[in-house]
């Protein structure tokens, strides 16, 4: 049962992986950001398989899935092999291996610092159930029920409160119907794998999305020309965040997943726009529909990304400057001006939506969250300081894909602390909840403002003196 669970945990992130490696440009570090990119590929691949199941009438059947899984790896290893053969004999790009020994020191230490906080994250991931709470009544609810009838039945939507779920209808989860079925799916595979429902084995994969998140921030990275240990600095930054720690031990959320494929998104918008790669296009478009099929409200964090790869393509330099600091101006018009423009668009339009920030019960909470507490490595003040050095680096070619990088973190961050401030999406007391699992979509992609921000005043510094 051993050798069929871990084989089935890793056959889904080798056939991701190994499709990347036999359709994309090799680059340096290609293969740590398609090991990243793999995982979050292989699962949205399982998840087709056991829609193809239940379209075709027939049970789940985890030893079918592994053989299914065993096949297509097979096939895809003949192109692996013929790229990397063809690529050891070409490679032109520098090594890890030509690092010094004082740097390899520092990277062995920082890989042992993301190893012993790993380590922490399984042992607390199986040492505990489920908290009663989204994941235990909305995403593994659903879960069990596909794994105990072997395919996904007729849902139905009941509000209660956890502690009185056993006087529910039979197929009845709290109200999470209308997501969609990707994250529960994950756990309805693993369960089959493992041979029977297990509240902490479930959530494994959650460990693997850790994982695969920080490959795909030092890969991504790698691939944009930064350095080995800015690279592997930035990873440790995404694994640290307390957030992230939190979401990776209690599972069964769908966050995590978001911020992987939204993380994904951005990265390889950006190397398809920097290197116009059609084939890295393809892949931000099938990342795009799994984030849509893995939290359908994670739809919206799609739009500042392709907002900024349009105006990036088509505006100039400056004006596409002149457009970000109206953004980043936004805010501090609005706190000021909000109420009069909301008198006036309210007797104009009726908008109620909007709402003055003097009075505004998410102002005190939202401050509270980002700098007081503990959940973030203080992430918004590199937001100011990205600003900054753009007026600086803006001229600099060969750096224009981490500065689309800046941006669009920019951006993301811009929109959430708009949509949390002046709408109605995140009130009362749920607000606290929703703004730090929201700020997680995109706390893997702020942690990359710093490296970026390194790197640009790094070339910066050398033109000048």
């Amino acid at each position: 049962m051993i050798i069929q669970f871990l084989s089935a945990l890793l056959l889904p992130w080798a056939i991701g992986t190994a499709f990347l490696l036999a359709t994309m440009k090799k680059r340096q570090g290609s293969l740590l950001l398609f090991l990243g990119i793999g995982c979050l590929l292989g699962y949205f691949f399982i998840s087709g398989l056991m829609h193809v199941y239940v379209a075709i009438g027939r049970l789940f059947n985890i030893k079918e899935f592994l053989l299914i899984e065993l096949a297509i790896l097979i096939i895809l290893s003949v192109p692996v092999f013929r790229h990397l053969i063809y690529s050891n004999r070409t490679s032109k790009y520098q090594s890890a291996y030509n690092l010094s020994y004082p740097m390899w020191a520092v990277i062995f230490f920082v890989i042992l610092a993301m190893v012993y906080q790993l380590g922490l994250a399984f042992i607390d991931l199986m040492s505990k159930p489920l908290f009663p709470w989204d994941g235990w009544s909305h995403w593994s609810a659903k879960a069990k029920i596909f794994y105990y009838y072997l395919e996904f039945p007729t849902l139905y939507d009941t509000k209660v409160p956890f502690w009185q779920f056993e006087a529910i209808s039979a197929n009845a989860v709290n109200g999470a119907n209308r997501h969609p079925y990707f994250v529960s799916v994950i756990q309805t595979y693993t369960a089959l794998a493992w041979g029977q429902w297990s509240d902490s084995i479930v959530n494994l994969p959650w460990l693997q999305c850790g994982i695969a998140m920080v490959l795909t921030v030092i890969g991504g990275l790698r691939y944009l020309g930064i350095s080995w240990l800015l690279a592997l600095f930035t990873g440790y930054m995404v694994l640290s965040l307390p957030i992230l720690d939190t979401h990776m031990s209690l599972g069964s959320y769908a966050d995590i997943w978001v911020a992987l494929g939204f993380l994904s998104v951005c990265i390889t918008l950006v190397i398809a726009l920097d290197n116009k790669d059609w084939r890295f296009a393809l892949l931000c478009l099938v990342t795009m529909l799994i984030v849509h099929h893995t939290k359908y409200t994670a739809l919206l964090l799609l739009l500042p990304a392709l907002v900024s790869a349009v105006c990036y393509h088509f505006l100039g330099k400056w004006k596409f400057i002149i457009l970000l600091l109206a953004f980043a101006l936004c805010l501090p018009v609005l706190y000021f001006y909000l109420p009069v423009i909301q008198t006036a668009i309210g007797k104009l339009f009726n908008m109620t939506w909007l709402r003055i920030f003097w009075y505004n019960e998410n102002a005190k909470p939202l401050l509270i969250e980002l700098f007081v507490k503990s959940n973030w490595h203080l992430l918004f003040l590199s937001f100011f300081v990205v600003l900054f050095i753009l007026f600086f680096t803006i001229k600099y070619k060969q750096h224009q894909g981490i500065i689309l990088l800046s941006i669009i973190a920019s951006l993301s961050l811009l929109l959430i602390l708009f949509v949390a401030l002046f709408t109605n999406r995140m009130e009362g007391s749920v607000f606290v909840s929703y703004i730090n699992r929201v700020m997680l979509h995109i706390a893997p992609l702020l942690c990359l403002i710093p490296a970026c921000c390194f790197q640009l005043y790094d070339s910066y510094r050398k033109e000048k003196y």
